[in-house]
């Protein structure tokens, strides 16, 4: 899917106060490395309206620290991460980062009261794949620019493998795993319904059930069932019979009280325009 949007990076850039950040990701693309731009910046150029923050950008492992010091000696700044939003909850060390985002952060050489930056972060943590192979069938430059972004399809099989792995694992930062269960949200709100169908067999089961999941032995009943699609070992019929009954029908409740709800206000909506109709004007 390419993308549905008509700005370009240069007016999104001065628009988010983001310019210098987006000049970042057009270095590293200059330089060959296989890097993208992920989160918040990525729903925008699929059509969200979402804030942008920081720029997030995904890159290949090995290249993360060659890249990192590469934009040192381009002037930016590392800078400690600070945002609350981001940190543990609790004072328990977290296996992939107790202090927000694993990688580093940086901003440009600028007056210090500015808050947006750059997150250079390692794609495996967002299960994308940038190896030589999968780099460009996976991602595209958006257009008039030098600026890299996951295409939407793998973006969301990437996130869905994300959730499944932080969501069986509480010792990874669950404020993290939010972020991404949000931005999967978002992207998944984007795709077209007809691209659905191009997904992995297994992600398709993901995206059909996954929101039905109340409890979190349920999830990891999901979980487990999503990897016996994957691996062949189970059809997605049999996954879809064995599936918590207790949450599909709690599910199927919640979807047919929505349903009467919206059709009673829309009958409620003709009436009322039928009254105005049929109300004498006013002199």
């Amino acid at each position: 899917m390419d993308f549905p949007v008509s700005f370009n990076i240069e007016q999104l850039g001065l628009s988010e106060c983001l310019f210098e950040e987006f000049k970042a990701a057009e270095i590293l693309e200059q330089h060959g490395y296989r890097a993208c731009i992920v989160g918040d910046a990525a729903s925008v150029v699929y059509g969200s309206d979402l804030v942008i923050g920081d720029i997030f950008i995904a890159i290949a492992d090995e290249q993360l620290q060659p890249a990192f010091q590469m934009l040192l000696g381009r002037g930016f700044l590392e800078e400690p991460q600070t945002n609350l939003r981001f940190m543990p909850v609790s004072d328990t060390p977290m296996k992939d980062s107790s202090s927000g985002w694993p990688g580093h952060r940086l901003r440009r050489q600028v007056p210090k009261h500015a808050t947006k930056g750059i997150l250079l972060i390692p794609a495996t943590f967002w299960h994308l794949n940038l190896g030589e192979t999968r780099f460009s069938s996976d991602t595209l430059l958006f257009p008039r620019s030098m600026c890299r972004f996951p295409r939407l399809e793998p973006y969301l099989n990437a996130l869905i493998c994300t959730i499944i792995e932080r969501l069986l694992d509480d010792q990874l930062n669950p404020s993290l795993t939010r972020y991404i269960q949000s931005q999967y949200a978002v992207m998944l709100n984007l795709l077209p319904a007809h691209c659905r169908s191009q997904l992995p067999i297994e992600n398709q089961f993901f995206i059909n059930f996954f929101g039905k999941m109340l409890l979190p032995r349920s999830k990891n009943k999901i979980f487990s069932l999503w990897r016996m699609v994957r691996d062949g070992s189970l059809s997605t019929s049999d996954a879809e019979a064995q599936l918590p009954q207790k949450d599909m029908l709690i599910a199927a409740k919640k979807a047919a009280g929505h349903t009467c709800r919206y059709r009673k206000d829309e009958g409620n909506g003709s009436e009322n325009a039928r009254a105005r109709l049929n109300s004498p004007s006013k002199p």
